[in-house]
């Protein structure tokens, strides 16, 4: 193991050598964590102090409109 960055409980990033990154990041959607969230991230949050927020939209089904929300990710 290189490198570990723990930011909260459940919220972690592993850098091992000659392997891929582990993310875990709870209450953030799996493909959001492996597509866009990057070690790098994890790292400019704990060193800068700075939180993350991804923006979701939910379909109303039977109903007119969308709903956005912002949800912070690290």
């Amino acid at each position: 193991m290189a490198e570990f960055v723990g930011l909260r409980a459940k919220m972690y990033a592993v850098r091992v050598d000659d392997k891929k990154d582990i993310k875990m990041a709870k209450a953030v959607k799996n493909n959001v964590v492996a597509r866009t969230i990057t070690f790098d991230d994890y790292m400019r949050c704990l060193n800068e102090e700075i939180e993350t927020t991804r923006r979701h939209v939910y379909d109303l089904n039977y109903t007119r409109g969308t709903r956005y929300s912002n949800q912070k990710s690290l």
